[in-house]
């Protein structure tokens, strides 16, 4: 008896090791895919994310309507594939009846009319279901601040009734109170937040006697945080510039589609500009584009006065697929949506500054500038220089070599659909994707060089 005793002891802690093992396995394959990965997201009182959106309709601005672009968790409206394009708009040479290239089956799927300020909304989405999101903030390695700081920001950008040096004193208040350990740690360096437009309107910039920005990436608790802009200022490290989101939002085969169709696509023009005047910028690099694409018949030209470009992508993309450039000065800033809409489309981009693309977004372009782009000085362009000259020096090989480069890295400039729908398949390696990777990566280099020192 003893000794069957003795055997079904030895068989049970054979087996209850084997079960032991390939769990234990499981959970370390499971914690092996999230390590370094793990991204806790603060529940922020309402305040600081939702009551922004549901104040939509003139609440936060007396003048602006933003709900219609905060539905889909940011990006807009479905594109209505029945809107006509007006035949005004059309390119240079094309008749009524073959106004599109893009056919309007081709906005049925995947097109929203998106804001790109809504950017935070479209990263709060997509980072509560990310996954390797931790409700255990002890053993998190990042920290996500779900501010809507670009919607807060209107209150003190455009009511001279709200003092902008007041940006976020709430919420480093609420930090202090709330975060405990979590805040303190790291000093913030292990913390991002998404800041929807531009980092100029969140530092205080001051022109003479006029003055601009919100001044909360001064405060001195944000200083060490990671800052997601649409636009950042280049000598900053914690300040890293994200695509502007543009209308296309595809799944895997939506997606599929487009390569296609964009790798297909007969390019009429030499070159195209979607743009405007800007009023008080006079005799700008703008204002010579205008010039020199109106008087050239090797150009498409896109005038924003007459349309409001940012809603409406259909003849956007229509003359951007037929472009084999599209010219990208800068405006009131160096950066424009304009770049992704372009590039999206295949279209290879022409810069006039360095700070444009160049000094930006450096998790999404690759490091050769000249194997997708091109760059003219803009003094040049003052000078004189004609564009159409300069873009006839490519050969048809190179330009075809620089289209293939950019349909190569088109999903890291696309924030695209994702569904927990049966059967759904999501694209990965996303600009969302590409973006989380480069945040981590960060981190984790600034805790190593901590264990280093």
């Amino acid at each position: 008896m003893r000794y069957n005793i003795s055997i079904f002891i030895l068989v049970f802690f054979y087996y209850f090791i084997i079960f032991m093992f390939f769990n234990g396995s499981k959970a370390d394959d499971s914690d092996h895919v999230c390590r370094g990965k793990r991204i806790y997201i603060y529940d922020l009182p309402p305040e600081f994310n939702s009551d922004l959106v549901a104040r939509c309709r003139y609440g936060i601005t007396s003048w602006l309507n933003f709900c219609p672009h905060t539905s889909n968790d940011g990006l807009g409206a479905t594109l209505d594939s029945g809107e006509k394009l007006p035949w005004k708009f059309a390119p240079p040479g094309l008749t009524t009846t073959t106004t599109t290239a893009v056919p309007d089956d081709a906005f049925t799927q995947g097109w929203y009319k998106t804001d790109p300020y809504m950017l935070e909304l479209i990263f709060h989405s997509r980072l509560q279901s990310y996954p390797c999101r931790t409700s255990n903030s002890a053993i998190a390695d990042v920290f996500f601040i779900p501010y809507y700081t670009g919607l807060d920001a209107l209150r003190y950008l455009y009511n001279t009734t709200e003092q902008t040096d007041t940006h976020g004193v709430k919420l480093v208040a609420w930090f202090k109170e709330n975060a405990g350990e979590k805040w303190t740690l790291n000093g913030g360096n292990d913390h991002f937040m998404v800041l929807g437009r531009t980092s100029w309107d969140f530092d205080v910039v001051t022109d003479g006697a006029e003055s601009w920005g919100t001044g909360i990436c001064s405060l001195p608790p944000m200083k060490n945080v990671t800052g997601l802009f649409l636009e950042r200022k280049p000598w900053l490290e914690n300040e890293q510039a994200v695509p502007y989101p543009t209308s296309f939002h595809p799944s895997a085969p939506e997606l599929s589609h487009w390569l296609a169709k964009v790798r297909s696509i007969k390019r009429r023009s030499l070159f195209a500009f979607a743009g405007a005047t800007r009023a008080h910028l006079k005799d700008s690099i703008r204002s010579r584009l205008l010039q020199q694409c109106s008087g050239s018949v090797a150009c498409s030209l896109i005038n924003c006065h007459q349309l409001q470009c940012s809603h409406n992508p259909k003849p956007i993309m229509n003359v951007f697929l037929q472009s084999k450039f599209c010219l990208q000065p800068r405006g009131d800033t160096p950066t424009r949506r304009s770049t992704f809409d372009g590039m999206i489309a295949g279209c290879i981009p022409v810069f006039f500054h360095e700070h444009s693309a160049y000094t930006q977004y450096t998790l999404h372009f690759p490091a050769d500038r000249n194997s997708y782009s091109v760059y003219i000085l803009e003094e040049r362009i003052m000078s004189g220089a004609s564009i159409e000259a300069e873009l006839l020096k490519f050969s048809e090989e190179k330009i075809q070599q620089m289209h293939e480069t950019i349909i190569s890295f088109i999903p890291k400039l696309l924030y695209t659909r994702h569904s927990s729908e049966a059967g759904f398949q999501s694209v990965q390696g996303d600009a969302f994707d590409t973006t989380i990777e480069g945040v981590l990566k960060k981190v984790a280099t600034y805790k190593d060089q901590v264990k280093l020192s």
